[in-house]
């Protein structure tokens, strides 16, 4: 699907709440959609990727890239999503309490800094 497919043909800005660079990639999700988009610096053309499996007004605004995933951080949502690049599927990690999702944060931010501080470029 296009961009002119999505949002009509006078779409002009897609607002979101922060972007993942990855070498000639940019990741980032529409923050009044829960679409995950890729935009590509060589060739300077943004595509839908696809659409989260959950609904709701920002519900995974931000999104990181480890690996083969970009994960889909929740803001008012109650899960955590990853998007496998190779196969386009879905992998949904539960968050059962705010106190759960922030020691689950704690733990990515570390292991990120680690794999950093290791030469292993992350998002």
């Amino acid at each position: 699907m296009t961009l002119e497919q999505y949002f009509g043909e006078s779409y002009r800005y897609i607002w979101s709440d922060n972007w993942c660079l990855d070498d000639d990639r940019v990741w980032f999700i529409a923050g009044a959609m829960n679409i995950l988009f890729c935009l590509d610096l060589n060739k300077k053309e943004t595509i839908v990727v696809d659409k989260i499996p959950s609904d709701g007004f920002r519900q995974h605004p931000k999104c990181m890239k480890k690996g083969n995933y970009v994960i889909c951080i929740p803001d008012n949502g109650m899960d955590i999503w990853c998007y496998h690049i190779p196969d386009g599927s879905w992998l949904r990690i539960p968050v059962e309490t705010p106190l759960a999702f922030f020691k689950q944060i704690i733990y990515c931010i570390k292991r990120t800094k680690k794999d950093f501080r290791s030469g292993y470029r992350s998002c």
